[in-house]
């Protein structure tokens, strides 16, 4: 007999249409040209604002197109409506979607909703409750979603009738696997999770709930095989990443068309998410690149462990302190701690308290510490010191500038997967620094610079092959 992760076998049940979670989750359907293909399911967040799953648009996009109009802006060639069930499921209201975000980090889409009737206008908004955190393997999750719905249109008489059909229904399980990342390259590429429950694949875009009640991911997939009858493999994706979408939705006391992440609606309070200060944006600049992260730090625990000798919690709890992510700012304290973890030999406590004396942060600037502990650390095989190092050789910053230098540290630091160190060596090459000018060998180091995932190795690629040509 197969075991049950979590202990309690999974439920998939038909829901009654009285039932709260009906009139807060929204069956989707695109319409063009007379043709109506219902699809996936959205969930309100907030005051005319409501998410679902990416994928799902991407499908009315394939089959009805769009084009873009800007950057990150699209005018899509259908329109796009949601069904509201209201009155204890006895009505029901439709809404029209004017706009849609796409996030570029996770399979997740926002929406705006429009309201076309009166009774839209009065609907009693509630802020739904989010939860940014990871699960862990076991946590309880409750989904929801209007699988298989149809649409049948009568058109014999003199007023066409639309039937739109649909089947709300909810699944219980747990969380069986966590992919922090992302589970594979080509369908699942980010952060989401495996759950033992009954995801119908038609149940896209749906809210997956903690058992406390807080919207904690998005349905992604679900396969229709179970392993037996009380094993299934279904997975959703995490929130948090979708944190960083930009969107230019409307607020009181900012300028309209203002692009903002929705974290931004976090931070004033326009949804209510739990965990949101813990979400890292990080933009680089001249790109159209971002990355974002969940910064699960437990600050007493690194204490503890920092105070036990743990150089890793030492490190870990001084970029805390550095960058005041967590905790109180306090870049005295992190010198503090990447020097004890130095001393214990740790190299990225050593790499950590380089840059420090170089940058002159939490301690006077020192480019000759700077230089021994970059050299230490090195010595260790840390590629971001050698990187680090081989930027003062290349400067001149503390030591007699040395191109040659430079070039060997960032081919040391290439070997061991630096993207920054590929990319400086596809800069060498292009000028002719610390090594003989090669536009080829330039072009080789770019790309894999690219493939590392360096933010500007794309734009100077291009240029360097436009100078081949």
């Amino acid at each position: 007999m197969t075991s049950i992760p979590g202990g309690n076998p999974p439920k998939y049940v038909v829901t009654d249409f009285s039932s709260p979670i009906c009139s807060w989750s929204l069956p989707l359907v695109a319409r063009k040209d007379g043709v109506w293909y219902p699809s996936g399911t959205a969930i309100i967040i907030g005051k005319w604002f409501a998410m679902t799953a990416k994928h799902v648009i991407d499908d009315f996009i394939d089959r009805f197109g769009t084009t873009e109009t800007g950057p990150n802006r699209f005018h899509h060639h259908f329109a796009l409506q949601a069904a509201q069930i209201v009155e204890n499921g006895t009505s029901a209201d439709l809404w029209d979607i004017d706009k849609i975000w796409r996030s570029t980090q996770t399979d997740i889409a926002f929406l705006r909703l429009k309201p076309r009737n009166e009774r839209s206008l009065e609907f009693p908004w509630k802020k739904l409750s989010l939860d940014l955190r990871p699960l862990k393997v076991g946590d309880s999750i409750v989904a929801f979603g209007f699988p298989k719905p149809r649409i049948e249109i009568d058109d014999t008489g003199e007023i066409s009738t639309v039937t739109w059909t649909v089947d709300p229904r909810t699944s219980t399980g747990c969380v069986t696997k966590i992919y922090p990342e992302k589970r594979d390259s080509a369908l699942l590429k980010f952060p989401c999770y495996q759950a033992n429950a009954l995801f119908d694949p038609s149940m896209s875009g749906g809210p997956v709930f903690t058992k406390s009640g807080h919207l904690c991911g998005l349905v992604c997939t679900g396969f229709d095989f179970p392993i037996d009858e009380n094993i299934h493999v279904s997975f959703f994706c995490a929130l948090w990443p979708s944190m960083a979408t930009e969107i230019d939705f409307d607020r009181v006391g900012y300028r309209k068309g203002l692009r903002y992440p929705v974290l931004d609606l976090a931070k004033d309070g326009l949804i209510d998410a739990t965990g949101w200060e813990k979400v890292d944006i990080i933009k680089f600049h001249g790109t159209n690149r971002t990355r974002v992260q969940f910064l699960n730090i437990d600050i007493p625990l690194l204490e503890q462990k920092s105070a036990q000798g743990d150089t890793k919690a030492q490190v870990e709890l001084a970029a805390a302190y550095l960058s005041g992510v967590g905790t109180q700012k306090d870049e005295f304290r992190a010198v503090e701690l990447f020097q004890k973890a130095a001393n214990a030999g740790d190299a990225d406590g050593m790499n950590n308290l380089g840059v420090c004396f170089r940058d002159g942060k939490g301690i006077e600037q020192d480019l000759k510490k700077a230089l021994t502990f970059l050299r230490a650390a090195s010595k260790k095989n840390h590629a971001e010191a050698m990187v680090t190092l081989g930027a003062m050789y290349f400067k001149g910053q503390g030591v007699e500038r040395d191109y040659k230098e430079a070039f060997s540290l960032w081919q040391q630091a290439a070997s061991l997967g630096s993207a920054n160190a590929a990319f400086n060596l596809g800069q060498c090459f292009s000028a002719g620094a610390g090594s003989p000018k090669d536009n080829n060998k330039a072009a080789y180091w770019l790309e894999i610079a690219l493939e590392r995932g360096h933010p500007v190795a794309r734009k100077r690629l291009s240029e360097i092959q436009q100078k081949r040509q």
